[in-house]
């Protein structure tokens, strides 16, 4: 977390840029360890979003388009169908895995949302993403475990 906020530190045309930024980060620093689960918040308490692409989400979705011919000449986004809050990735964890599980919450002065807009792909070509949060981190767990998973990882 603190990696992603010390990055848009001295880059105001960064959607986390701010001020006093270093302050929170200072703050973040100060409430745990490194590797500590954070669960950042906006000041009116709006979480954190992401909305990842799953690697087997984009491979499939690039056969269906080249399949489809209203695909023809289109450019199409694939993610998760909707974005997960940092909470909802902490408590993932906290169920799944046997780490520490303490959590930092912090309310830091700007709301941080990656989600992109798989409308298009859907509509147009009937696409789905099967992908979810539990497959994601279902395959990096076993991945880290040593398990055979049905991926390259990277």
């Amino acid at each position: 977390m603190t990696g992603l906020l010390r990055s848009a530190m001295n880059r105001p045309g960064s959607g986390l840029f701010h001020p006093d930024l270093q302050k929170h980060i200072s703050r973040l620093e100060s409430a745990g360890r490194p590797d500590q689960l954070c669960v950042p918040r906006d000041g009116e308490g709006h979480p954190w979003l992401y909305s990842p692409a799953d690697v087997r989400d984009v491979a499939d979705a690039c056969l269906c388009v080249l399949t489809h011919p209203a695909a023809v000449g289109e450019v199409f986004n694939v993610a998760l169908s909707l974005p997960f809050s940092f909470e909802e990735v902490a408590n993932y964890f906290a169920e799944h895995t046997d780490m520490d599980t303490a959590v930092v919450e912090i309310e830091l002065p700007v709301c941080w949302v990656y989600w992109s807009d798989t409308r298009k792909v859907k509509s147009l070509i009937g696409y789905q993403p099967p992908g979810s949060i539990s497959r994601v981190f279902n395959t990096a767990l076993a991945h880290e475990k040593g398990e055979p998973i049905d991926v390259i990882p990277a």
